[in-house]
């Protein structure tokens, strides 16, 4: 009997060095019934080029060049064009692993699942981590989503801590599901866009299967965000978006005060990590947010170079607030020249350490080695220690701050 077809889709844009890779690595898959669809939106490299030049060598491969519209436009218009009864999303600048596509096509078989939503590992310099969904692998059946999955799968225990990852591209859906609620995407959405379908579209599911192969390999480039200054006001706008389309995407839900809750600790942890720009646009707000709770004119070590803690480096570097004294990570060569070992701590004088996450399992996997290093426990400084006054401070900004439009958020009932 013919295997079904799976439609892989790749948005391509700005990624002409990696690109080969990534469509090379969907080419050597073990299953062989797929085709790729290449998104060319309207990059300003060579990559409408290596799109056309994998065409000419593969009949399985399909270009479509856009105009430049962003993400969201580029994966609804891959899917306007799929023809496979499955749906796999791969990023230009990322990579599978041969088998990825038999192995989910195997569960998604096996289970009759809608969604099958594996983890995914992440590389930066060569090195490779693996992350899991904090939700139990297994089969879902429809009244587990309506209770376990729903009040879990954006936030579950503490603050910052995805269920399920947001992301589209660690999945293979049933195209049926995502046509119910893809197409209605809000093309503004920036900040937030895969949340936006990918929770959605597990509520539309009757069954969903979560692995832990982590067969796909999202691969960082170091030094990315902190070169890059953001505009504080369009990065809160379209969070914004992000935010009343969520809601509104689960206003009928007869939970949806669960959904409205999750979706809050979800959109807040956002507004943290863009801290930067939030104390630029709001004058009110204070310079030392998220951590008005360390005093000014302290001398801090800053632990962590993840997104946020670039971000906060940023911050932290041109405030007048804080003397910045050191940057450490327990990788410090794979990010930026700035970012030291976490043995500073031994040889800086400072008054306080603020680990820059908001994800309470990595604060407390960090707690632990501060500890090992005999850094005294009054002088780390998390998220978790404000949340009162993080979160009145968001309800603040979400009040005086609006999307500048006017314009409805709209999203399918």
């Amino acid at each position: 009997m013919k295997r079904k077809l799976v439609s892989i889709i790749v948005p391509v844009y700005g990624e002409e060095n990696e690109l080969p890779r990534c469509i090379d690595s969907i080419r050597d898959q073990t299953y062989s019934n797929i085709e790729i669809i290449l998104v060319d939106d309207g990059s300003p490299d060579r990559c409408p080029m290596i799109c056309d030049k994998y065409a000419l060598q593969d009949e399985k491969i399909r270009v479509i060049h856009k105009a430049n519209a962003g993400l969201v436009e580029a994966r609804k218009t891959g899917l306007k064009m799929a023809q496979g009864e499955y749906i796999c999303y791969v990023d230009g600048d990322d990579y599978i692993e041969n088998n990825m596509i038999e192995e989910y096509v195997k569960i998604m078989e096996q289970t009759d699942s809608d969604i099958v939503i594996d983890g995914f590992t992440k590389e930066i310099n060569g090195k490779r981590i693996k992350y899991k969904n904090l939700m139990p692998i297994g089969v879902y059946e429809k009244k587990e989503i309506d209770t376990v999955l729903k009040s879990n799968m954006i936030s579950v225990e503490g603050f910052y801590s995805f269920g399920i990852f947001t992301y589209f591209w660690n999945k293979l859906f049933k195209k049926s599901i995502l046509d119910a609620v893809q197409p209605d995407i809000d093309s503004r959405l920036i900040v937030g866009e895969d949340a936006a379908c990918v929770y959605p579209a597990i509520l539309q599911s009757n069954r969903v299967s979560i692995v832990d192969y982590c067969l796909y390999h999202y691969c960082v480039r170091p030094g990315s965000l902190l070169r890059k200054k953001r505009n504080g006001s369009t990065a809160f706008e379209k969070l914004m978006y992000c935010k009343e389309y969520m809601e509104n995407a689960f206003k009928d839900d007869c939970d949806k005060d669960i959904l409205y809750e999750q979706t809050k600790k979800y959109i807040y942890s956002q507004m943290i990590m863009m801290s930067d720009c939030l104390t630029e646009i709001f004058p009110w707000l204070d310079t030392r947010f998220p951590f008005a709770n360390v005093p000014a004119g302290s001398r801090v070590i800053l632990y962590s170079s993840g997104a946020f803690g670039m971000h906060l480096y940023a911050q932290l570097r041109d405030s007048d607030d804080f003397n910045l004294v050191g940057w450490c990570d327990p990788d410090p060569e794979s990010y930026e020249p700035e970012v030291e070992s976490p043995l500073i701590v031994l040889r800086r004088e400072y008054d306080y350490l603020i680990i820059a996450s908001v994800d309470y399992l990595f604060i407390e996997e960090t707690k632990h080695v501060l500890h090992a290093l005999q850094v005294d426990a009054d002088k780390i400084v998390c998220i978790s220690d404000s949340l009162s006054d993080v979160f009145s401070a968001c309800d603040k900004m979400i009040e005086s701050g609006s999307c500048k439009t006017g314009e409805p958020v709209a999203a399918r009932g």
